[in-house]
């Protein structure tokens, strides 16, 4: 019996799906080729797509390890009984297809996968409780990423999204993102040791004047974080200015020095203290204007992020990524429509 006659109309049809959702090759559909002996569990393969009879124990994320070398590219195993992806175990002898290609390197096919929440943090304290809507206590954050792990979240680092923007890659399951502005001191102290408990990737902005201040993170703190490899250190100005607003009787050439001073300035010192090249700029207060906008791409700034409330489809302007602002007063159900606000409501404000 041929390989592909084992499969039924079922098996050839996932087979041709794959094939319309992997990157054409040719002006044309490309047509599976069958190998001339599975190997192992194989029952059949193409181009695009493997066919694996499942053993006992077997899940989308040890297919996806042994299969395609990362576990968290299980959203590419699905068995031909359910093509949705929504089943993430297998019966015994249950045929599952591997997707050997993105599927979906937009993210335009899922619901829940269209938009990508941006979280933002600002401070931290270790007390059990916060005393400033802006300061979130070490154990709300601390719940709050037990939860992201408990409902299969996949934290990813914000440097993903420029390839995922640009249609390149795709992202894992349920993909969020953790930001943290401004560079108070509770981001290492509180914010660090959790983060990294938990193996969470996070983006901490930084205003550069603020650093080694009284409550502000040192640049000792910043580079010890950088080095971490699961921190990203980025920009959030030099000063905090509303770098939207002209002061009254500035020219053209004073704006101009003083939005290379709030832009440069930053970039040169944190590259130089943490030794990562510096791609990302959140705007103060979360404003941003055409002209800030356009000095940004003329000085190759590849991601720019507001406050504005939302998540970010992979049609998202890079510039002006949405963000869901995390706050202290939030309990575990406002921080859950947080999240559900992001990745399944409209983008609006």
């Amino acid at each position: 019996m041929r390989t592909f006659e084992r499969l039924g109309a079922w098996g050839l049809s996932a087979i041709a799906l794959s094939a319309c959702q992997s990157e054409p090759k040719a002006s044309i559909t490309p047509v599976p080729v069958a190998i001339a002996a599975p190997k192992s569990d194989e029952i059949a393969r193409s181009d695009n797509v493997l066919i694996v009879t499942a053993r006992s124990g077997d899940t989308a994320a040890n297919l996806a390890a042994h299969y395609l070398g990362d576990a968290a590219l299980r959203a590419r195993v699905r068995p031909l009984s359910d093509p949705s992806g929504r089943t993430q175990v297998f019966k015994t002898g249950e045929p599952v297809a591997i997707f050997l290609h993105p599927l979906d390197p937009g993210g335009t096919l899922g619901a829940a996968a269209e938009r990508v929440p941006i979280l933002c943090y600002h401070r931290f304290t270790a007390r059990e409780r916060s005393t400033s809507r802006m300061e979130v206590s070490a154990a709300t954050f601390e719940e709050q990423l037990r939860f992201l792990r408990a409902q299969g979240y996949s934290p990813v680092p914000l440097k993903d999204l420029v390839s995922f923007l640009s249609g390149r890659s795709e992202l894992p399951p349920k993909p969020v993102v953790i930001t943290i502005d401004d560079g108070y001191r509770s981001a290492y102290t509180v914010a660090f040791p959790l983060l990294a408990k938990y193996k969470v990737p996070a983006t901490v902005f930084i205003y550069t004047d603020f650093v080694g201040a009284g409550e502000a993170l040192t640049w000792s703190q910043l580079s010890e974080m950088a080095s971490s490899k699961l921190i990203d250190v980025e920009s959030h100005s030099r000063t905090h200015g509303d770098l939207t607003k002209r002061p009254r009787g500035e020219g053209e050439a004073a704006y101009q020095r003083r939005m290379k001073s709030e832009l440069d300035t930053p970039r040169r010192l944190l590259e130089e203290k943490t030794a990562q090249a510096v791609r990302f700029f959140a705007f103060p207060y979360g404003a941003a204007s055409p002209a800030l906008l356009s000095d940004l791409r003329k000085d190759d700034w590849q991601l720019g992020l507001t406050v504005i409330r939302g998540g970010n489809p992979s049609w998202a302007e890079p510039l002006l990524l949405r963000r869901e602002m995390i706050f202290g007063s939030d309990t575990l159900d406002g921080f859950v429509r947080r999240l559900d606000h992001a990745t399944q409501a409209p983008n609006s404000p």
